[in-house]
């Protein structure tokens, strides 16, 4: 995966033009594990406290050295409020 690149977004639908959270390899919260093809996903709790409860959508894609996007995961989670405080 040396000549690769990642992105992921998550939003709260798949037509929505917000995006809720961004992580790339650019903005480092992608880390590609190289030759153990690894991929870390790093979000920062400032991000996750943010989040209004809801149901929310994410894509991971991979993009090769000569442009070809890959999607790895696609899905959906949801977000309760927290109870226990």
């Amino acid at each position: 995966m040396t000549s690769y690149t990642a992105r992921m977004q998550v939003r709260e639908t798949a037509s929505a033009n917000t995006v809720i959270i961004s992580l790339t390899t650019e903005n480092s919260r992608i880390v590609l594990g190289n030759t153990a093809g690894t991929i870390d996903l790093l979000i920062p709790a400032a991000n996750t406290t943010t989040l209004t409860p809801g149901q929310y959508v994410y894509d991971l894609e991979l993009v090769s050295g000569g442009g070809e996007v890959t999607r790895l995961l696609e899905g959906n989670f949801k977000v309760t409020a927290e109870v226990t405080r």
